[in-house]
């Protein structure tokens, strides 16, 4: 993929989370993670977040999970 659609992708994608609250701080350079030492740490932050959101959003129940 070229540079620069990554570079429009990860603006896009941090407009987007911004927009619905998610998004703390700088945006995320999904574009070039390895920049950034804490890239990481915030993607797995907003994966987590989107995780508690959706349980919040759609509960259910364990057993019914993993039945």
């Amino acid at each position: 993929m070229d540079p620069r659609d990554l570079k429009s992708a990860s603006t896009y994608v941090n407009n987007q989370l911004a927009a619905r609250g998610l998004l703390r701080g700088n945006p995320i350079p999904f574009h070039k993670p390895g920049e950034d030492d804490s890239t990481p740490a915030k993607i797995i932050n907003l994966v987590h977040e989107l995780i508690a959101r959706r349980d919040v959003s759609f509960p259910i129940a364990r057993h019914e999970v993993w039945s």
